[in-house]
C-alpha cells in the first residue's frame, strides 16, 4: 500500500501489461487516453520505445515518450509502462521555430546590414544576409576576423553595458 501511493502520485501513466491487457494503471495524466486503440497497440508492443507520435482515435496527433522494462512474476513475463505526455512541448517547440523563421525572415528583408555583437566575447552573434554582402563575409568567423569591432562604440551606464547604435555607410569602389 505504501508503494501504491508513491506511484499514485507520480506525475507520469505509470501501467502495468500482461502479454494481453493493462493490469494496472495510476490514471495520473488526463491528457492520455491508454485505452485508446492506437496507443494501446504501442504500450503493447514490447518494442516500441523512445519518443514516438500517433494520431489517436479523435485523429489529433499526440507526442509521447514512453519506457518499457519487462519482469517475471509468478511464472508470467509483465512490463512496466511508464509513458509520458510531449505533445504540448513538441508543439511549443515548433511554434518556437516557425517564430524564428519568421523573425529571421523579417531581419533579412530589412535592407541595411544588421549585425549583433556581444561585447564580453567580443564576436559577432548573428548578421542578416546584407551584413554578409557588404562585409563581404561568407561565415561569422570572417565578420569577426574584419575591422567591425574598432567601429562599435559602447559606454558605461552604472555597471550595465549599453551599445550605442552607429550608422556606417560603405562606399562602394
Amino acid at each position: 500500500i505504501k508503494y501504491k501511493k508513491i506511484i499514485e502520485t507520480i506525475p507520469y501513466n505509470i501501467l502495468l501489461t500482461n502479454e494481453e491487457n493493462i493490469t494496472y494503471s495510476n490514471n495520473n495524466e488526463n491528457s492520455i487516453n491508454i485505452y485508446d486503440k492506437n496507443l494501446k497497440h504501442i504500450i503493447m508492443d514490447t518494442a516500441k520505445k523512445g519518443e514516438i507520435s500517433y494520431i489517436c482515435e479523435k485523429g489529433n496527433e499526440n507526442h509521447i515518450i514512453i519506457n518499457k522494462t519487462s519482469f517475471l512474476e509468478d511464472n508470467q513475463v509483465n512490463n512496466l509502462v511508464i509513458i509520458r505526455d510531449i505533445s504540448q512541448y513538441v508543439n511549443l517547440l515548433e511554434n518556437i521555430k516557425i517564430s524564428k523563421e519568421k523573425y529571421k525572415s523579417l531581419v533579412n528583408s530589412i535592407p541595411e546590414g544588421i549585425y549583433m555583437w556581444d561585447m564580453n566575447k567580443e564576436g559577432c552573434l548573428y548578421g542578416n544576409e546584407k551584413i554578409f554582402e557588404i562585409m563581404e563575409a561568407e561565415t561569422l568567423r570572417d565578420i569577426n576576423n574584419s575591422d567591425i569591432k574598432s567601429k562599435i562604440e559602447t559606454t558605461l551606464f552604472n555597471t550595465n553595458d549599453c551599445a550605442k547604435f552607429i550608422r556606417h555607410k560603405v562606399k562602394s569602389t
